[in-house]
């Protein structure tokens, strides 16, 4: 028999392709951890635990919660402006609309006539 001495004994051992192996589990080990999100996001594996998330969500807060509101005087102020200037315009048009037909009279003399 032969006899090691004890510094190659304690040397660390290589073994050809470790760490192509290590590397390559890893990677695995990887891949099936993005498989598994892909699943969870696609399928929807974990809404049990979303739902139930969701459920102590609404249950802090049960209604929605009214908050004060105030109307806004501008809106009025715009509106009696706009009515007084269509009133205006109305008022101006009418100036200017001088024709009177004498539609009345024509009847009138047509009755008298006999037509």
């Amino acid at each position: 028999t032969r006899e090691w001495s004890r510094a190659a004994m304690e040397a660390p051992v290589v073994v050809a392709g470790m760490d192509r192996h290590l590397e390559l589990r890893e990677w695995t080990k990887r891949l099936e951890a993005e498989r598994a999100e892909r699943e969870r996001q696609v399928f929807l594996t974990d809404i049990g635990d979303r739902l139930a998330e969701h459920r102590r969500q609404v249950a802090a807060v049960p209604f929605t919660v009214p908050e004060p509101f105030h109307f806004s005087e501008a809106g009025h102020k715009e509106d009696k402006r706009l009515a007084r200037l269509r009133e205006e315009l109305r008022l101006r048009d009418q100036e200017e609309l001088t024709f009177q037909p004498n539609a009345h009279r024509r009847a009138a003399t047509h009755a008298a006539a006999g037509y």
